[in-house]
């Protein structure tokens, strides 16, 4: 158990110092810590980001019943269960790449 404790507790510190890393270089290089170039991006796309975030909040509200159905024994994980889950993986894939081109 110390072993992971220490884990997380060299993530958080490694977390601290790339963020004291780009605050320091934000000055550096453009003269305030942060640089919000990025923001206009969410403001000229903030429908098509809505969109996508409410697709994958739906996702997980249709993974979680199919995980208690598998864990309650309603459905076979080998073969029906990995067939579902595939088939699902595949189409949420496919979606995806063609809602990236298409956007």
């Amino acid at each position: 158990m110390c072993g992971i404790q220490g884990f997380f507790t060299l993530f958080w510190i490694s977390i601290f110092l790339f963020m004291t890393r780009t605050y320091i270089e934000g000055i550096e290089v453009n003269g305030t810590p942060l640089n919000l170039q990025f923001a206009a991006l969410f403001s000229q796309h903030a429908l098509p980001l809505a969109l996508s975030d409410a697709v994958l909040v739906l996702s997980t509200g249709i993974c979680v019943p199919f995980a208690k159905l598998l864990a309650k024994g309603y459905i076979k994980y080998h073969w029906t269960g990995v067939i579902i889950q595939h088939s699902w993986q595949t189409l949420v894939l496919a979606i995806t790449i063609k809602w990236i081109f298409d956007q």
